[in-house]
Formats: C-alpha cells, sequence, structure tokens
C-alpha cells in the first residue's frame, strides 16, 4: 500500500477499522485512551462543568457533561484542521481526521438518543432542546460528508480541494460550536457564548443576518413568480440552495425539512404552469416565516429598513 500511488475511499476505511481492532484489544491502548480523555475533561470550560453540576436528575447531568466534552473534543479535532488550511498544508491528509469527526459524531448521536433523550421527567422544553440539537447536528454531519467532502480523495486541482476542506470544516465547526452553546444556555439562559468561543457569532447577528437574507429570499420568490414567464428558474434555485447552505442553520430545525421540500419541488417544476402554484405557495410560507422571525424579542432595538434588492 506505501508504494501505491493512490489509496481508494474503501481501502483506506477497511485499514482503519483493522487498526482500531487491533488497538481495541491492547490494554496499553486503553489506559492511554483513558489518561487523555481525563486530561481533555479537565480542559473543559469551568462554566460547562458548573451548568452540569446545577442539572437534575443526576444522570442527565452526567449525560450532559459527556455531552459538553464530545462536542469540545470534536472542535479540537477541527482545530487541527483549520491550521493546516492556515499554513497552507497539504490537505488530503485531513481525510483521516474527517473520518474520526464521523465516527465521533455518530457516537455523540448514539448518546443522545439512547441516553440524554430517554432520562425520565425531563421538562419539555429540555427535551425539544436536545431533540433540536441531535437533529441539526445529524443535518449538519450529512452535508458535509455527503456533499461537501465528495470527491475529496480522487481532487486533484488545489483550488478544488481547499474549497471542499474549508466548506466542511465550517460546516462542522459552526454547527458544534453553536449545539454546545444552545444547549449550555437552556440551563444556563443568561450565557454569553463568547465566553467560551471568544469568535461566537451572537444570536443578534445571527437573527440579523437571517431576517436580511429571508426578505431577500422573499423578494426574488415573488419576482419569479410575477415573471415566470420571462425568467429562467435556474437562478433561483442558485439562490434557495446558497440560502440553504448559509442562513438556513439559524432557523428553528423543524422549518428545515419545509424549506427543502419547497426547493425540491421548485427545483423539479417544468415549465410555468407547474411553477406558477409552487412560487406561490413558497411565497405565502416564507412571508409567514418572516413575518415570525421579525417578531423576536431579540429585534426591539433594530427595525427592519426592508432593503431594495437587485434584479
Amino acid at each position: 500500500m506505501l508504494n501505491t500511488p493512490r489509496v481508494g475511499f474503501r481501502t483506506w476505511t477497511s485499514l482503519g477499522a483493522i487498526i482500531e481492532r487491533d488497538i481495541s484489544r491492547s490494554d496499553v491502548a486503553s489506559q492511554l485512551t483513558r489518561t487523555a480523555r481525563d486530561v481533555n475533561k479537565a480542559k473543559l470550560p469551568s462554566v460547562l462543568r458548573e451548568i452540569t453540576e446545577k442539572v437534575e436528575p443526576e444522570a442527565l447531568s452526567s449525560d450532559l457533561l459527556s455531552v459538553f466534552f464530545g462536542l469540545t473534543e470534536l472542535l479540537e479535532h477541527l482545530r487541527f484542521i483549520k491550521s493546516l488550511l492556515q499554513r497552507d498544508q497539504p490537505l488530503k491528509q485531513t481525510l483521516p481526521i474527517f473520518i474520526l469527526v464521523h465516527e465521533d459524531t455518530r457516537n455523540l448521536l448514539d448518546l443522545f438518543e439512547t441516553r440524554c433523550l430517554r432520562a425520565k421527567g425531563l421538562p419539555e422544553a429540555t427535551v425539544s432542546a436536545l431533540d433540536g440539537s441531535a437533529y441539526a447536528i445529524a443535518m449538519e454531519m450529512r452535508k458535509a460528508f455527503e456533499h461537501e467532502l465528495v470527491g475529496l480523495s480522487g481532487a486533484q486541482q488545489a483550488p478544488a480541494i481547499y474549497a471542499k476542506v474549508e466548506n466542511a470544516h465550517g460546516v462542522l465547526r459552526d454547527c458544534f460550536q453553536q449545539s454546545l452553546i444552545s444547549l449550555a444556555q437552556v440551563f444556563e439562559s443568561t450565557l454569553d457564548g463568547t465566553r467560551i468561543f471568544r469568535a461566537f457569532q451572537t444570536k443578534l447577528e445571527q437573527s440579523l443576518t437571517l431576517r436580511r437574507d429571508l426578505w431577500v429570499l422573499l423578494q426574488h420568490v415573488q419576482r419569479a413568480e410575477k415573471e415566470r414567464d420571462r425568467r429562467p428558474v435556474a437562478p433561483l434555485v442558485e439562490r434557495l440552495i446558497a440560502f440553504r447552505e448559509g442562513s438556513l442553520r439559524y432557523l428553528m430545525y423543524k422549518d428545515w425539512e419545509s424549506y427543502e421540500r419547497f426547493l425540491e419541488e421548485v427545483a423539479a417544476a417544468r415549465g410555468a404552469v407547474e411553477l406558477a402554484p409552487v412560487l406561490h405557495r413558497f411565497g405565502a410560507y416564507l412571508e409567514t416565516l418572516f413575518g415570525q422571525i421579525n417578531m423576536r424579542a431579540v429585534f426591539s432595538a433594530h427595525p427592519f429598513d426592508y432593503p431594495a434588492i437587485n434584479p
């Protein structure tokens, strides 16, 4: 294998499984793993530890600590990828790290499903937050691994490789940070995300971006409906995809599926006759959604200026 110029993804994955199996049988490796995890848990921000100490029941407190640790450990993996991006290093070597991120994320989702969400006597808000975080993580992981990273092992052009790694890194980093902060705020509503991540984008900034992008998207959909006989649908589909890859993550996860369905319907429509009713329903949906977003308390001191959009 060392003398082979190219190694396929399946071959690499199979090799990884063999190595993992052999390592798992080693008592020394197990001890090193436990020691490393204990050291990393000690590095967990004190504010997160303090939050888990207040959580009841005790079983949920322990599971929440494991979730916080799992998310921070995933972010540590991503920091290594970021360092390679910043130093302009060969980026195909990030593939094993992404595989590790994928595996650890699956384990984290199993923790949500088999323990956190099955704890008895949880308030509805807590269940909703846990369920929402698990759903968001699963969706963003799917986006990173089934879209952004597809073709990485076979890519030859440096710009394409860089774009794939950078985009996947950004999707996962934002998701893990947002999930960690959102969960922590369920139990500590006044928590400022910058206490954990200095560069964390605040909820206000996210909401401002979402409101503006949603308004612009609504205008384009309404314009496309009025001019459906004169305008090709492809540019609109591109805008819809761009929103899905960007500001959609700032919506509640329950809205993601509705948006995805409308996007699929618009892309599948053939001709103005099929497109008209889809755009009308989509426009009504976006208008209602924009109204709901615009009523958020965070906008009390930030009235909307309803900007004009370019043709």
